[in-house]
Formats: C-alpha cells, sequence, structure tokens
C-alpha cells in the first residue's frame, strides 16, 4: 500500500466515510514511517472489517481507526 494520504486545507463537507479513510491513510503513514509494513486496509472477515493490518517483524498490529474532527 502506498502513502496515498489525502491533502485537505478543510474536512468540511467530507462525509463520514470520506474522513475514516483520512485517518486510516494517516495513521499508514505514520506506522510505515515507524518500520511497519501495511498488510491489508479494510480487510473483510466473517466477522467484520478491520481497518489495518501490519506487521514488523514478528510483531503484527490489527488497528481499529477512530477520527474525530473538532
Amino acid at each position: 500500500m502506498e502513502s496515498c494520504t489525502p491533502t485537505l486545507f478543510s474536512l468540511t463537507g467530507t462525509t463520514s466515510y470520506q474522513t475514516g479513510l483520512i485517518g486510516e491513510y494517516t495513521v499508514a503513514d505514520l506506522m510505515r514511517d515507524r518500520g511497519f509494513r501495511v498488510l491489508a486496509h479494510r480487510a473483510r472477515t466473517k466477522w467484520g472489517e478491520i481497518d489495518l493490518v501490519m506487521r514488523r517483524g514478528d510483531l503484527v498490529v490489527f488497528a481499529e481507526i477512530r477520527q474525530k474532527i473538532n
């Protein structure tokens, strides 16, 4: 997964789906900068969706991302 964090000057008018994607891409970029490899984004399972699955060495991280706009 390449870095593709959208550049926005304002989140006004964006949908909650778009806001969630921005948060997920931002976290993926930050984790990649810390040496993690993103294995999956929005991975679907029979139990639901996992926003990010990342790995660094023997460590595997499953992440649910929350984005709060003030």
